[in-house]
Order: C-alpha cells, then structure tokens, then sequence
C-alpha cells in the first residue's frame, strides 16, 4: 500500500496485456528518453527477467542497458531520465515479431534495484 501512495501511474495508452503473447513486468533506471530524432530510444537499464522466452525459445535475460519500443508515446508522460520505472512490456513473436512498452509506473527514486 506504501507504494501505491509514492509511485506515479504513467497511462496504458491504446495497448493491453492481451495484444501480446508474452507479457514482463521489469524494473528499472531510466537512461535515455526519445527526444525525435532519429534512432532516439527509450532506454532503461533493468534487472534480470528470468521468465523472458526469446523469439529463439532460450529462457531468461540478463540485466542490460536495453532500447524498449514505446508505441504511444502518452506512456512517457512524466518520466525523467534518473527515474526508477516497473515497466509492463509485451512481446508477440508470431507471425511476426510485435512488442511495446504497455505502461510505466514511476516508482520511488530510493527504490533498491538488483543488477545481479
């Protein structure tokens, strides 16, 4: 309940879970907002996601500095670069490969991240 009082919901846009066959929920530090350009990204450095099948069927990811796709631009409202986000993510890999990010929650800026 603590959280709910401290973060900050960024909307869903026009996406939900069920437009994709895998969903993640991954938090993370913002490290760069798209500012139009191109090749600009959304980039977060996030924690492992164990659970993550890749289009090739290997389980799990590392944590990385990552690009994610953010196909409604409203989900950024709000974030800052710095900021501590738990993103909803999907991806659907066939017949075609389709991902976004489908919502960013802000969390506290002291919130405890584990890159291990």
């Amino acid at each position: 309940m603590l959280l709910i009082c401290f973060s900050t919901f960024i909307g869903c846009g026009g996406e939900s879970d069920a437009d994709y066959e895998h969903v993640y929920t991954i938090r993370g530090r913002v490290l760069q907002l798209p500012d139009g350009t191109l090749g600009s990204d959304f980039r977060v450095f996030h924690e492992p996601i164990p659970d993550y099948v890749a289009i090739s069927g290997a389980i799990g990811m590392e944590a990385m500095p990552m690009p994610f796709t953010v196909n409604d631009p409203t989900v950024l409202e709000g974030v800052q670069v710095g900021d501590v986000v738990e993103i909803v993510y999907g991806e659907t890999h066939r017949p075609k490969v389709r991902q976004g990010v489908i919502a960013i929650t802000i969390l506290p800026r002291d919130t405890s991240l584990s890159f291990d």
